[in-house]
């Protein structure tokens, strides 16, 4: 049995044994007190040494009056099961999925890359990539360098939510070199998954090609061939999520994982729980940006940067050994929100849900007038879906109007460019009502004042606080400290910061370029449309005659 439960079950014996000293002395037996149907919440305690599962331990806490009748209060010392679909709430907030031990189908061909089968031992992966929010608790407490402010921007809000937009807190923490990444797993006495484990639970004991199986990727599976302008927050997509429940293992962003990246490793590597290479000049990456190509989507595919590497679309997530499952408290339930779809339930089941946000975009393409004379430079611009939903907002340059000959009602006819912008309309759901204070605290006015006792740290993260009375860490400075409940805007506190609630009632602004087409003068008779002498300049562009113009589809837009 662990010291921290053979220190609580000390705690409480002394407690009783104070008040039955007190108590009048009763002629007849005490008869025996019943115990509850419902077993409190899961203690974080040391593992137990013996391979049985442990046993639930009873602790009996009395009533100040009377002293005869005491509640049985339950607390569960065992983990979850180590099986496909179980789930474990870890010490940061994030969900832990089980990926049991056994053999899958590793690589899908090429050089570097040989289908081969691998035996790995069992191990619990963090369900989605680190988010802002959680990284800045390693910040916090001093156990990680911030991330780069120019490739993310927004990490500053996921420590302080009045600092810039907030709304960025869940997205996945980007900007990080691989030593960032491994110093949160570090903290949180986990790793970086290795090539083998990271590709198994993203491809399944069958070796799938994408995580969701194997058909083709698309916008509702991943955030991949630019279906977004940029990452999304790391519980989304629970349609492609993979075998284990896993989210985001193709897309949003690349994942650093503990191997060094070696081409050939997969000839020589071990077939059971291969760590790669013992050094080399890049670490490697798996899954994808949310700018790559749709090819690039496939699980099994390998990259490499260098450590010391920084982007705005990589990122990583954490691999947990059984052993260390039970290595922390959990967080003390406070106003307590970790993230929508975080709480340790299926994929599907969004416990905060994100706001609803009508999907609309536009084109614009440039020609020559020839109904014009002289013919003249035009563009056409157009908004999708059609028509437009009618809660949706959007702007056009001052020379486009509506072209009256067109039948599509979304179709503006352009004399002058410049830029058009569309955003659809949100549908946001309402905030829950905070719950109030925390066990310890009592609420006075906005103001949660500590009425508790002492504490006791050694299960918590450095410079969190334990309370053995309700065995969980405290998320705010310290147990003792009064803090202010969280406003209407931001009504959830986690990880020592109030959590902002969507607010937004538009979607992202969508920018559309209005290029003119040009019109050439051909000479001789009048404005007749002829191609440049000699051909088109720039060698990616080619003579469009209906344009006049010569066109380059990488641009979409003509040159003179």
């Amino acid at each position: 049995m662990s010291k921290q439960v053979i220190h609580f079950l000390y705690l409480i014996t002394l407690m009783v044994l104070v008040v039955s000293a007190c108590a009048p002395k009763s002629p007849s037996p005490a008869t025996e007190a019943p115990t509850t149907d419902e077993p409190a919440e899961a203690s974080l305690t040391d593992a137990p040494e013996t391979a049985e599962p442990p046993p639930l331990v009873t602790v009996t806490a009395t009533e100040a009056n009377p002293p005869s009748a005491p509640t049985l209060v339950t607390f569960d010392l065992s983990a979850p099961p180590m099986e496909v679909g179980s789930t474990f709430t870890f010490i940061d907030g994030s969900v832990l999925v089980a990926v049991p031990e056994g053999e899958f189908i590793m690589g899908h061909g090429g050089d570097d890359n040989p289908e081969h089968k691998v035996f790995i031992s069992d191990f619990w992966i963090y369900r989605t990539e680190v988010s802002n929010r959680t990284f800045a608790l390693c910040v916090a407490l001093g156990q990680c360098d911030s991330p780069d402010p120019d490739l993310n921007p927004y990490f500053d809000s996921a420590r302080n939510p009045a600092f810039r937009d907030p709304s960025h807190a869940n997205d996945p923490v980007v900007g990080v070199t691989w030593e960032q990444a491994n110093a949160y797993c570090n903290m949180v006495k986990g790793r970086l998954p290795t090539e083998a484990e990271w590709e198994k639970t993203a491809r399944g004991p069958d070796g799938n090609i994408y995580p969701w199986g194997n058909a083709a990727p698309g916008c509702t599976l991943a955030n991949i061939g630019r279906c977004n302008p940029g990452v999304v927050e790391v519980n989304q997509f629970a349609e492609g999520r993979s075998y284990y429940e896993a989210l985001n293992l193709t897309g949003n962003v690349f994942e650093w994982v503990a191997d060094w990246y070696d081409p050939s490793y997969y000839s020589i590597s071990p077939t059971e729980d291969p760590s790669g290479p013992e050094s080399g000049f890049f670490r490697a990456v798996r899954s994808g940006g949310f700018r790559e190509d749709y090819y690039l989507a496939e699980s099994a595919r390998r990259f490499r940067f260098k450590p010391v590497d920084e982007r705005d679309d990589l990122g990583f997530r954490c691999v947990v050994e059984p052993e260390n499952l039970l290595g922390f408290a959990p967080w003390c339930s406070m106003v307590a929100y970790v993230g929508a779809n975080q709480g340790g339930g299926a994929p599907g089941d969004v416990s905060i849900p994100s706001p609803v946000c009508d999907n609309v975009s536009g084109s614009s393409a440039g020609y020559c007038n020839t109904n014009t004379n002289p013919k003249s430079p035009a563009a056409s611009l157009n908004f999708s879906p059609d028509p437009l939903p009618a809660s949706s907002v959007f702007s056009v340059p001052g020379g486009c109007a509506l072209d009256l000959i067109s039948a599509d009602p979304n179709d503006y006819y352009c004399t002058s460019g410049g830029t058009a912008t569309v955003q659809g309309f949100c549908a946001v759901p309402p905030a829950p009502v905070p719950p109030g204070c925390p066990a310890g605290y009592t609420q006075n006015g906005n103001m949660c004042e500590w009425t508790g006792g002492g504490t006791d740290a050694t299960a918590c993260l450095p410079g969190v606080t334990y309370d053995p009375l309700t065995q969980c860490c405290s998320s705010t400075d310290g147990i003792g400290d009064s803090f202010a409940l969280c406003p209407a805007n931001a009504p959830y506190y986690a990880g020592g910061a109030c959590v902002p609630w969507p607010s937004s009632d538009w979607g992202p602004l969508v920018t559309i370029n209005v290029i003119l087409g040009s019109c050439r003068d051909g000479g001789g008779g009048g404005n007749a449309c002829q191609p440049p002498v000699g051909g088109c300049s720039d060698p990616k562009s080619s003579w469009d005659q209906d344009q006049c113009c010569c066109y380059n589809p990488f641009i979409g837009s003509c040159t003179k």
